[in-house]
């Protein structure tokens, strides 16, 4: 599902200061993932995450299943990218814009199996 390579990773990795939007699109894609809370807000824990073998990160992006994804996560997620676009992530680092795309998707999935339904 997604067009992340290595490289993407390294610039990611490389932001010593991310702007607000790279920290929310990974907190989002950290709690899309099935991470908790309190590691998807916690840009310290992320960035030693990504600093383990690329390929594991780009498997978990791959093997994303929405069906398994937890509702209020993917709710926050959603929220967490509420005014971000591919092109406001473009703007900033084009690794960005792609985690911004597969988040995009996946919240996409979501939807689809009934993840970010309101319960009634």
């Amino acid at each position: 599902m997604t067009t992340l390579a290595k490289a993407d990773l390294s610039e990611i990795k490389a932001l010593a200061s991310p702007p607000r939007l790279v920290i929310n699109t990974l907190e989002a894609v950290y709690l899309l993932l099935g991470y908790s809370a309190a590691e998807a807000g916690n840009y310290q824990f992320i960035k030693r995450d990504l600093g383990k073998p690329a390929d594991t990160f780009l498997s978990q992006l791959n093997g994303f299943q929405a069906e398994k994804c937890d509702s209020a996560s993917a709710k926050k997620a959603k929220a967490l990218l509420i005014d971000v676009t591919v092109d406001r992530a473009k703007a900033v680092s084009l690794a960005a814009s792609k985690l911004v795309l597969w988040a995009l998707k996946a919240l996409e999935e979501c939807e689809t199996v009934g993840k970010l339904q309101n319960s009634s």
